[in-house]
């Protein structure tokens, strides 16, 4: 034997120990949630569901981007969106297909109707029948019928005009606010 003294023993680390079994405790948590999310996610119902919302997400994005959008921002709307009631409709349909609440869907005339929302900036004036011959410019083929909104963004509440448009311009239907 030499003659070297033996080291001392090491102190337990149980903090160590703590740390470890914490770890292992989230680790098994966040995979339960995982497979939990994963189980829902592929029931049939619930893939329907998901993939609705996931297109209710493109046509948003899409509206925002769709022709028409540029020159509406650049007569003076901030945000400038056009919606296609088509895409909108089926969107629902589908919904309420699986909710069995279906009523049809819309007519003819909603589904060829498109959707033009404009957000303006406070003490901004932009007209209706200013952003119905805006878009009508921009686009190649308008349709006959056009909803149009001018909301101021922040502030006041009901919109500075709305209303079913034709695409020469002409007021066809205002919207008249609900009494409450």
């Amino acid at each position: 034997m030499s003659g070297e003294p033996m080291p001392a023993p090491k102190e337990p680390r149980w903090w160590l120990r703590i740390l470890l079994g914490l770890m292992a405790f989230f680790l098994l948590v966040t995979v339960g949630i995982g497979v939990a999310v994963y189980r829902w996610g592929n029931r049939p119902e619930n893939r329907e569901k998901l993939g609705a919302v996931s297109d209710l997400m493109k046509i948003g994005l899409e509206a925002a981007t769709a022709p028409g959008t540029a020159e509406l921002r650049a007569l003076g709307c901030k945000n400038a969106v056009v919606i296609d009631a088509e895409q909108v409709n089926k969107v629902t349909q589908r919904l309420e297909g699986r909710a069995g609440t279906g009523d049809g869907g819309a007519t003819a005339e909603e589904r060829e109707m498109v959707s033009l929302i404009c957000g303006v900036a406070a003490g901004k004036a932009v007209r209706c029948d200013q952003v119905v011959a805006t878009y009508v410019q921009a686009v190649t083929n308008p349709p006959e019928k056009l909803f149009v909104v001018v909301q101021e963004e922040r502030g006041r509440k009901e919109p500075l005009c709305e209303g079913l448009y034709d695409r020469t311009g002409q007021l066809l239907e205002a919207v008249e606010e609900e009494a409450e």
